[in-house]
């Protein structure tokens, strides 16, 4: 048995949760690419920003179990896979409806699978949030506090602020620049320097080999 955390060393912090956020936004990017190579043998970008190899669902998910982390930290294996199991695929449904939403399409759809539902989310994948939330809660997170525990206050402060500031800017301008892909996919012309600006820096052809194109509604 796992021996459970000193509640001390495993107090959720901001610098906690952003650090958790941004490594498993890493690994997200790395799971997706060699998930991607073992079905087809070949390499796919699969960046959810811009810039850097971040997939922030991943990242968002890790967040969401960081936050309650104090709350299944000391329970057993498999009632926290069951929780992330059930979390995993509701989560899983909500960021494909809101990606739809504000940004006219989703990144994934699960249709061609079995047991899925309306192509957002399906069990196969909610089996695989099952196993991402073991890895969070009873190694990943555990270790990250204890080694974040001992950098410098000020230290860290300091680099923490400026890659979330560089985070923040990266997110902000990939929502604008897929917000008008899916503009110029809807043959919306540009009619302001904003649109000009996104049309000649980040044309369909350059998003594209960040990731596949989104699902278009």
């Amino acid at each position: 048995m796992i021996e459970t955390q000193k509640t001390e060393e495993s107090a959720v912090t901001f610098y906690k949760l952003f650090w958790t956020f941004f490594l498993v936004s890493i690994f997200g990017y790395v799971f997706e690419v060699i998930v991607h190579f073992l079905r087809s043998g070949g390499f796919e970008n699969h960046q959810g920003l811009i810039y850097g190899p971040f997939s922030q669902v991943y990242g968002v998910g890790a967040g969401i179990l960081v936050l309650i982390y104090p709350k299944l930290y000391n329970k057993k294996n498999s009632f926290v896979y069951v929780v992330c199991v059930l979390g995993g695929g509701i989560f899983e449904y909500i960021c494909s409806l809101i990606q739809e939403t504000f940004f006219g399409g989703t990144s994934w759809d699960y249709s061609h699978m079995k047991f899925n539902f309306q192509g957002r989310t399906n069990l196969t994948y909610a089996f695989i949030w099952g196993v991402f939330g073991i890895l969070i809660i009873k190694f990943i997170y555990p270790k990250l506090s204890g080694l974040l525990d001992r950098v410098p206050t000020k230290k860290l402060l300091f680099i923490t602020c400026i890659v979330f500031i560089l985070m923040t800017a990266n997110a902000l301008l990939t929502s604008i620049a897929v917000r008008r892909q899916y503009e110029r996919h809807n043959k919306i012309p540009a009619t302001n320097k904003l649109q000009i600006f996104l049309d000649k820096k980040y044309p369909d052809s350059y998003l594209k080999k960040l990731s596949p194109e989104p699902n278009f509604k």
